[in-house]
């Protein structure tokens, strides 16, 4: 079993599959997106998102209307 992952900074975290290059800065979205797999055969996926130091309001909100989101379904 391989495990195979994907971590995406800034900008690019919209979209799980783009892939990021550069530094780790400061204030943004850290997507990390993790796959355990064989050759053919994907055993789960895991995203989460993260922020090195303070996340903005904006980043804030985005999180609560999430969770907010999940907890109704």
């Amino acid at each position: 079993m391989n495990l195979k992952y994907i971590v995406i900074t800034g900008k690019d975290s919209f979209d799980p599959h783009n892939r990021s290059e550069g530094f780790i800065k400061a204030n943004v979205p850290i997507l990390i997106d993790i796959f355990p797999c064989s050759q053919s055969i994907y055993y789960g996926d895991m995203t989460r998102t993260f922020v090195k130091s303070n996340a903005s309001k904006e980043l804030v909100k985005m999180n609560k209307s999430v969770n907010e989101s999940l907890e109704k379904h």
